[in-house]
């Protein structure tokens, strides 16, 4: 008797919390993900899921449970509109790209609004002003608002306001199918490190044997090579590739590196880069998630083991790679890895100081971070000899390795480099009667250092824990086309090590010459032909290595084609956009009948809307509408409509 009351008493204690172990969908629509929680998104990991609405604005968006929104946001960029929510258990619901909000909710955001004077706010609310919505209550409309394509991104991040993976946090789906393996990639990662026999990233697709097994080519390896994956889940209701959940790398049946895609914190949000390998993405050449640690281990890799093969004895071995998505569902592909030693040339022989030598041309060189890969072509039939020495301002010291392959035609060599301080690589390659030279210089990118152009024109400052180890890369000028709205000023300055993963962001200085003008000068990334503005001036915080440049706009604001909406309290729409260093809400000013008015700016479609609150008169009114980009560059034009 005793025991069953206990189990009764058991029940309605936990019975709060059973009612909330599954929550809503939170979309009145047709289940569909597009988008899971760890895909990589610039700069972070995805924080939530992102529901599909089939391309629909205005699908109602539902509260996933009891609660309290506490928070408020209104953005034309990132998650533009927001509703965070306090859930019944203390988790906090997040709701985002919202079209617009429910009656008392709305409310609320025009109050704000007006006090503030502008449409965008992040606005905690007060212990009175927080708003009670009940599960499945209709609290906002999902839109397109900060992104181009409509859906709903919805959150659940713990009580300490850390996203945590909603398919594993109560979030309702159905999901019957398997994880799929794509592709394999190995990278040789140290100067003396090979994959096949080559310097090169090698790519081999799995085949598919059945319904969760996989296998491919075998691979032979030698040094410290790693091993990423091209995986992806499918869910019921989404043709989409979703992230995997957990992946395992197992050898010889030892557990050696797990990934797993649970929590995050928004803080460290370059965990993404130490997870993806992004050259990859951006070249198109798949999504591959690391089974090795880079630099560090992180929120998303909960085992010790670093992946590392360089401890492997030399022979075979079999590898396995388990994918599981959420539900529990697994595929698994195997494969066989034989492990050779890595192969060096010794190049004790110290470089003659008065060698004469011709310079060799046609040679492509990769720069990796603590070494460099150069290749070019050789006809003659064997292998030079070789000699590599670096000179810095310190010392001349010889390099006493190199790993050298003939492939075909093509020599390959890798070369360790010094990270003490900058230099002078000095490559000599000598056959039987003659002898060709390749000097590289470089520079070394460390925590608190400075890196100038040759010219001193250009200069990257990298702050204190900014870098995960030192690397070298060259640092060049070059010249670059514009496109018709931008006035290059100077040079523009390449620091090759666009891969690289960052901490925090850097900071970019680049000195004008003297004759040119001062005035509607920014720093642009330039990337493939593209002119990205970082910052107004001379001087801006950066993402990355890579190609920057000044350049002057010189190009004004258009403003377009004006829309009036019916009745007498109208949605004004006004077409707005900008080629050069572009807009920003700041840089515009909206006046209804000489009145200033609060609009809405979208970027993504390039127009301003103004929702006109109070009836107008009857009669002739104007709209002011004034663009100023961000290198000040202004346009100002009057519309008149009648009511």
């Amino acid at each position: 008797m005793r025991r069953w009351l206990f189990f009764l008493l058991l029940v309605i204690l936990l019975a709060p919390s059973l009612s909330h172990a599954e929550l809503l969908f939170p979309l009145q629509t047709t289940p569909s993900i597009s988008s899971n929680f760890g895909q990589y998104r610039t700069g972070h990991p995805h924080g939530g899921v992102d529901l599909w609405t089939f391309l629909k604005i205005g699908v109602p968006v539902l509260a996933a449970d009891d609660g309290y929104v506490f928070r408020l946001r209104c953005s034309p960029t990132g998650y533009g509109r927001v509703v965070y929510q306090r859930l019944a258990d203390g988790r906090i619901a997040v709701y985002a790209h919202l079209a617009g909000f429910a009656p008392k909710i709305e409310k609320a955001v025009q109050r704000i609004q007006a006090q503030n004077g502008r449409y965008s706010f992040n606005q905690i609310l007060g212990g009175n002003e927080v708003i009670r919505v009940k599960r499945g209550e209709v609290i906002a409309y999902a839109g397109d608002t900060g992104t181009d394509v409509p859906h709903l991104h919805f959150e659940i991040r713990d009580r300490d306001g850390f996203p945590i993976n909603p398919l594993t946090a109560g979030f309702p789906y159905t999901d019957n199918r398997p994880p799929v393996l794509a592709a394999l990639h190995a990278e040789p990662l140290t100067w003396d490190a090979h994959v096949n026999n080559s310097k090169k990233d090698v790519i081999v697709s799995f085949q598919r044997q059945s319904d969760g097994a996989y296998t491919c080519s075998p691979l032979t390896i030698g040094g410290r090579v790693g091993l990423s994956v091209n995986a992806y889940d499918l869910v019921n209701g989404s043709p989409r590739q979703l992230a995997p959940y957990h992946i395992k790398l197992l050898i010889d049946g030892r557990e050696r590196f797990v990934h797993r895609f649970a929590r995050f914190n928004y803080a460290e949000t370059y965990v993404s880069s130490l997870s993806y390998i992004y050259r990859l993405k951006v070249q198109r050449k798949g999504r591959f998630i690391r089974l090795f640690r880079l630099h560090e281990k992180t929120v998303f890799h909960p085992f010790a083991g670093t992946g590392d093969l360089s401890t492997l004895t030399p022979g075979e071995h079999q590898v396995v790679i388990v994918v599981t998505d959420e539900k529990g569902l697994k595929s698994r592909a195997g494969f066989a890895l034989r492990v050779e030693s890595s192969e060096t040339v010794d190049t004790t022989t110290a470089v003659p100081a008065d060698i004469t030598a011709d310079t060799l041309t046609g040679a492509k060189v990769e720069w990796r971070g603590d070494h460099v890969v150069v290749r070019f072509n050789n006809s003659e039939p064997s292998i030079p000899a070789i000699a590599a020495e670096t000179i810095s301002r310190q010392q001349r010291q010889a390099i006493k390795q190199v790993w050298v392959r003939k492939n075909g035609r093509q020599l390959v060599l890798a070369v360790p480099l010094p990270l003490s301080e900058d230099g002078v690589l000095r490559l000599f390659f000598t056959w039987t009667a003659q002898t060709k030279k390749l000097l590289l210089p470089y520079s070394i990118a460390r925590n608190g250092r400075k890196i100038s152009s040759p010219d001193n024109r250009a200069r990257i400052d990298v702050p204190a824990g900014a870098l995960f180890t030192p690397v070298a890369m060259p640092v060049e000028a070059i010249n670059v086309r514009a496109p018709r709205w931008l006035e290059p000023v100077g040079s523009a300055y390449r620091f090759d090590a666009q891969w690289q993963p960052l901490r925090k962001k850097l900071h970019v200085s680049l000195t004008p010459p003297a004759d040119a003008a001062k005035n509607r000068l920014g720093v642009y990334l330039y990337d493939k032909g593209t002119w990205w503005h970082m910052q107004a001036g001379t001087q801006a915080k950066i993402p990355a290595f890579a190609t920057y440049a000044l350049a002057r706009d010189i190009a004004r604001p258009a403003i377009g084609e004006f829309v009036a909406g019916p009745g007498r309290q109208p949605t004004l729409k006004v077409t707005v956009s900008d080629l050069g260093s572009g807009l920003a809400e700041q840089g515009i000013d909206v006046r209804l009948d000489g009145r200033s008015q609060i609009f809405e700016y979208v970027p993504y479609k390039r127009h301003l809307l103004v929702r006109v609150n109070n009836p107008l008169s009857r009669g002739d009114h104007t709209l002011q509408v004034t663009l100023r980009d961000r290198a000040g560059n202004a346009t100002t034009k009057m519309f008149r409509f009648s009511r």
